[in-house]
């Protein structure tokens, strides 16, 4: 099954507006789709992928999006 694309995922310009260069070139953009008591489950172009929350991230919820890298959620974008 291929993975959804960023605007069948609700992907806007105002979110897109958000992110600086360095973001577009070296991070990957994801939606929260899942949240659990320890992680969360986002799901963009790549397909689906899991992070462990940290304080920082508590109030991160379904819906909201994030730029990450291959180990972790590096901001969540406003809405």
């Amino acid at each position: 099954m291929q993975a959804p694309s960023l605007i069948e995922l609700g992907m806007r310009p105002f979110f897109q507006q958000q992110l600086s260069l360095d973001e577009l070139e070296n991070g990957y953009l994801g939606r929260v789709v899942e949240h659990h008591k320890a992680e969360v489950v986002l799901l963009g172009e790549q397909g689906s992928v899991r992070f462990a929350l940290t304080p920082s991230l508590e109030q991160i919820c379904v819906g909201d999006w994030v730029v990450f890298d291959e180990s972790r959620i590096l901001r969540v974008l406003e809405t």
